[in-house]
């Protein structure tokens, strides 16, 4: 797989030098100057004040496909229109109404210094019970579909006219989605389903659409800056807004007219068959043009294909922008709906969940990661530098919206609790106060308005967010660019949990809430309003900059090194002189007791002489293979110790070797090292005559270099699934119910009878995965890249144990 863009940019900055045709590197780049390990985007901080919304100018703007203004003095005129209206009933200028009204309604809640709440009747959507929950499936239900027909509509004209640009895998999606659910031909629902409340259905369906684009358009607008922006993201969510609620009032007859569009659509490019093949081409298109498979709806990879391919971009202007905006704000707006309602595939009830969410220090110069559980079970993690801001901005949201939620200490019935907490960090990044909330929601209208922001800082949003900002940022005018706000460092944990969830975690797997990362690297275990005063809140907080002092003193070292493909290399100095300096003493030594034979009797000078040499070869020998075991004379006259392998590096600077490994596993992708055996199998870059590595890793220190495992349940037993959270990777996840393919992921199906290995220091003692010591050998459990199929996620893998 081809590493994204900004990665390839880092793997070429010149830092290498070759010797000997040995490429070389001095780690110098792992350093702060990388835009990667910077702790916050930069720009400005949002100002509501400094806010500025043109209403008019965007309403002039809805009808842009009638006359679209390219360039000055270029305008394209009848261009083909999205999010049709007209097609369902409505009248043209009905239509316009429409999207002017939620223009209105959306720019006068981005203005408001006060955040939206789902205003709602206690009746339309119940109490936070197992009937209150099934409401919410079912009008969930009904924006998911809704959305589906959005999606399809608007995908359908960019594959009439502009192919390329085109999201198949997104058309495909929604229409499969809806034809299983839907009988196109009759206008019914397939099985029976309900899609409808019984009382106030229209209600809450509209309310809940009117906070779901409230809520999007205001994480919107502070995320980015600039009128392009602005005004996209407002009109876009204004005819989303129309649409699905127009859409909504009669889904059958809706979906009916959406595929009436498709089968129109196959007759104008002559058959099925011919409309098929314009489908694969472009599919083919989409993997050629992106990062392998997992890109082909790369909208990113597809707007820069149109740039490389099409000098002249006038003319498909109009597709980017729509693309880049109907798009991804509709995936943004799939990726808000999908918690709310429950999976279906599963025996498990509406009311029992428990879903969390951390964005976590590294430790590594302000790495970030996000680990996320989501209400279906699904377990990923993100690393990359935008995906955190995002995360960041729309944490800023939920905080927002969660301190206005009535809170009931101790309800008598049914309730679902809500945690969390905020820290954040300085511009040095040291910790600065934290602000740890809990409350306990009764009402099903409080459940949502906690709910919904909650899911745009969980899962794949701020990934889709990040997508967004980087597309529209590429096709902005350079004159007015698009700029991120400014958002600091901090460190964030939210957990949502029903009073029936039940934990059912153990020794070897967590919850994302209660996991290390959360609790130590994210503070979650600083509880209480006065957690100040509390002595192991004080002591986490403690334990967060210890670790941190311990990675950022290794890494200064790590930045006086040398790598090559083969091995590392330290600069010894003073140590290669002081053994010189003494080997010299004691052979002017022996000269000058070669030179005082007359005055010693009875000895024969010729054999003091040897005897000297003599002590003086093996005290060299001794002193070159103390440490290591090949340290070529060129290198130890020079004063640099080529260490093979971690042992040595250890032996050499005493750094370590579980934050040498963490160092190692985190930044892989910028080193030339290749590594071997035997405990090897976490790294990419391997070879037979590559780094020894030489000791294993602990789990955490697997997690600290962005490899988090996760417990599952296979076919054959408990496994685990490995995830990468690297500081260039988007988000990927292990799902309820999946499979790997040989070669793709790591994982370990030897999870019942691992085997046992007893990790020691210089004093011989063993070391348990905090550094102390420890009587019993820890388990080692072997890791490989075979296929593995599983029916259960159970949690995130958190044994005191070893990776072989």
């Amino acid at each position: 797989m081809n590493p994204p863009p900004e990665r390839l940019h880092v793997a070429a900055s010149p830092f290498g030098a070759k010797r000997k045709g040995i490429q070389r590197t001095k780690t110098l780049f792992l350093a702060t100057s990388d835009p990667r390990t910077q702790t916050h985007v930069e720009g400005e901080r949002f100002r509501l004040e400094d806010l500025d919304i043109d209403e008019k100018r965007i309403c002039d703007e809805l009808n842009c496909h009638l006359h679209f203004k390219v360039k000055e003095g270029y305008e394209m005129k009848n261009l083909p229109k999205f999010h049709d209206l007209t097609r369902y009933g409505v009248r043209a200028d009905q239509e316009l109404g429409l999207w002017k009204s939620e223009v209105r309604r959306l720019a006068s809640v981005v203005r408001s210094p006060e955040p939206p709440i789902l205003k709602a009747s206690p009746e339309w959507f119940g109490r936070a019970d197992s009937e209150g929950y099934n409401r919410l499936h079912i009008i969930g239900l009904a924006v998911c579909f809704a959305l589906d027909v959005c999606l399809h509509d608007n995908e359908l004209v960019m594959l009439e006219f502009q192919p390329p640009l085109a999201n198949v895998e997104t058309f495909s999606t929604a229409h499969k989605r809806l034809l299983r659910n839907f009988n196109p031909n009759e206008g019914t629902t397939r099985y029976d389903r309900n899609i409808k409340l019984d009382k106030h259905n229209s209600e809450a369906y509209q309310t809940l659409v009117n906070y779901l684009t409230a809520s999007l358009a205001r994480l919107l607008i502070r995320t980015m800056k600039g009128q392009f922006w602005v005004d996209n993201c407002l009109s876009t969510v204004a005819k989303f807004a129309a649409k699905l609620k127009v859409v909504g009032a009669d889904l059958p007859r809706a979906i009916c007219r959406a595929f009436e569009a498709q089968k129109e659509f196959q007759v104008r490019m002559g058959q099925r068959a011919k409309s098929q093949a314009i489908i694969q081409s472009v599919t083919i298109t989409s993997q050629r043009s992106g990062d392998g498979e997992e890109n082909n709806d790369n909208p990113m990879a597809k707007q820069q294909a149109v740039l490389q391919t099409d000098l002249d971009t006038s003319g498909s202007r109009y597709f980017m922008v729509m693309d880049a905006f109907y798009h991804s704000i509709g995936m943004l707006l799939a990726a808000s709906v999908v918690g709310l309602v429950w999976n279906e595939g599963t025996d498990q009830p509406a009311d029992i969940f428990e879903t969390s969410a951390t964005v976590y220090d590294t430790g590594l110069r302000g790495t970030k990661t996000q680990l996320c559980r989501e209400r279906d079970g699904s377990i990923g993690v993100a690393g990359e530098r935008n995906v955190i801001h995002c995360a960041g901005m729309a944490f800023d949201a939920c905080r927002e919206i969660w301190d206005k939620l009535p809170s009931t200490p101790a309800p008598p019935g049914p309730y679902t609790s809500l945690d969390w907490n905020w820290t954040e960090l300085t511009d040095s990044g040291n910790l600065g106060p934290s602000s740890p909330r809990s409350g306990k929601l009764t009402v099903m209208s409080d459940v949502i308005t906690a709910l919904v922001p909650y899911l745009m800082f969980c899962g794949v949003f701020p990934t889709q967010l990040a997508h967004m900002t980087r597309v529209a940022i590429l096709i902005s005018d350079p004159t007015e660019p698009v700029e991120y706000y400014q958002h600091g460092g901090y460190l964030a944990v939210a957990q949502i949990r029903t009073s029936r969830h039940r934990t059912l975690y153990g020794a070897q797997f967590q919850s994302v809430f209660e996991s290390p990362m959360a609790q130590q690297r994210a503070l979650a275990g600083v509880t209480g309003d006065e957690w100040e005063r509390n002595s192991a809140s004080r002591a986490l907080r403690s334990r967060y900059t210890a670790t941190n002092e311990k990675f950022r003193n290794a890494l200064e070292q790590v930045d006086n090194w040398i790598i090559d493909e083969r091995s590392i290399i330290v600069t010894s100095v003073l140590y290669s002189w002081v053994v010189l300096v003494g080997i010299g003493i004691v052979v002017l030594g022996g000269v000058a007791l070669v030179a005082m034979r007359d005055s010693i009797p009875n000895v024969d000078p010729s054999n003091l002489t040897v005897l000297v040499w003599t002590a003086a070869g093996f005290a060299v020998v001794y002193a070159k293979s103390r440490r290591v075991e090949d340290w070529p004379w060129r290198d130890f006259l020079r004063g640099r110790v080529v260490c093979r392998s971690v042992t040595e590096v250890n032996a050499v600077t005493k750094v370590e070797p579980q934050l040498l490994l963490a160092i190692l596993l985190r930044y892989e992708t910028r080193m030339f090292l290749k590594k071997r055996g035997p405990f090897n199998n976490l790294f990419d870059r391997k070879s037979e005559d590559g780094f020894s590595i030489d000791v294993p890793p602990l789990v955490e220190t697997a997690a600290a270099g962005g490899h988090i495992f996760i417990k599952v349940d296979s076919l054959n037993g408990p496994a685990l699934v490995g995830l990468q959270g690297h500081i260039w990777g988007n988000y990927e996840s292990v799902s309820p119910k999946d499979r790997t393919r040989e070669g793709s992921s790591l994982i370990c199906r030897d999870f019942d009878d691992p085997a046992r290995y007893r990790l020691t220091t210089e004093n011989g003692k063993g070391e348990d995965a905090s550094g102390g010591s420890r009587d019993l050998p820890l388990p080692l459990y072997p890791i490989c890249t075979n296929e593995l199929n599983w029916y259960r996620v159970q949690g995130i893998f958190s044994e005191k144990a070893l990776f072989g």
